[in-house]
């Protein structure tokens, strides 16, 4: 067992012991890594996870890709072609919607538009996606608009920076999310400005969570019916390391995200982490339990500590 998993472990203990499964943040897994053929060599990032296809999209050196999963193994990626996909050029933050017709993304320059969201809508005479569409002002703004994340009730979550104008007097800074009327999009309201670059928003089809990339770190907030609550979690401890352009599934019980060095993920490697379900654990008959949890856990990490420390004498 690894000090990252013990570390889990002992964290996990601590909280059923002393809180009595009052938990008030999700907790997960140690990631793994994808491997090949989704991971290689270049730098991959930005997941989303589009369930009803069973598809992960994808980014890989600036270009959108993504794979099938086939029941027990990925199928070879697949990289989207040209009228997505521009060469020079970054796409990304890919996002797909629950009906598989629209597929949301980012582009850094495209027809004279810098750092906006654009949409594609599927074209089933040519098997493929159409020519992408800019959702236009207010989402998109002379500013930056970025990390694009479509919620699985349809709303559009993103990131902007941008200048003041006769919408935003004070300017934008942050995420921010906007809804579709049928016709056009809402004045995207304010989510979370807290933090040095708060971005990559993704929220599970229950609304309660809210997870983003501030910095290095992967943070989730909850939603306390009014708004998001401060401060946001710091999910660093929890995955072993730190973290990147999360994508939690629309259930909540898996979260994808980029991984570094530190996780084993080279330059660059989307990883996977489950969501564990404490609810399950009785809140008083194992506390007996859960304390030998807690002290074994202690144990197993002072014992690798000093392993660690004595190999290195």
């Amino acid at each position: 067992m690894t000090v990252a998993r013990l570390r889990l472990l002992l964290a996990i203990g601590v909280v059923l012991l002393f809180s009595g499964v009052a938990f008030s943040q999700p907790w997960f897994s140690p990631p793994q890594n994808l491997g090949p053929p989704i991971n290689t060599s270049a730098v991959e990032s930005d997941p989303f996870w589009d369930g009803p296809r069973n598809r992960l999209y994808f980014m890989r050196d600036g270009d959108i890709w993504y794979a099938d999963w086939n029941g027990s193994d990925w199928n070879t990626p697949v990289k989207l072609g040209p009228q997505i996909n521009r060469s020079p050029g970054i796409d990304q933050s890919p996002s797909v919607s629950a009906d598989g017709q629209k597929l949301y993304f980012v582009a850094d320059s495209r027809e004279g538009h810098l750092w906006d969201i654009w949409v594609s809508t599927w074209n089933p005479s040519l098997n493929d996606w159409g020519t992408p569409v800019n959702v236009g002002y207010p989402v998109n703004t002379p500013g930056v608009e970025f990390s694009a994340h479509l919620a699985p009730d349809g709303r559009l979550f993103f990131s902007s920076s941008a200048d003041p104008d006769s919408l935003f007097p004070f300017g934008r800074y942050g995420i921010y999310v906007s809804e579709w009327n049928g016709s056009s999009w809402s004045v995207p309201e304010e989510q979370w400005a807290q933090g040095s670059i708060p971005y990559y928003p993704s929220v599970p089809a229950d609304g309660q969570w809210l997870y983003f990339h501030d910095i290095s770190d992967i943070y989730v907030a909850r939603w306390n019916g009014s708004g998001w609550e401060f401060p946001a979690y710091n999910l660093r401890q929890q995955l072993g390391g730190r973290g990147a352009t999360p994508s939690i599934v629309p259930s909540g019980d898996s979260l994808f995200f980029q991984g570094g060095p530190d996780l084993g993920g080279g330059n660059g490697d989307i990883f996977l982490s489950k969501r564990i379900d404490l609810s399950k654990v009785p809140a008083g008959s194992n506390r007996t339990l859960l304390f030998l949890i807690f002290i074994l856990s202690l144990a197993g990490i002072y014992w690798i500590t000093v392993t660690n420390t004595l190999k290195q004498t």
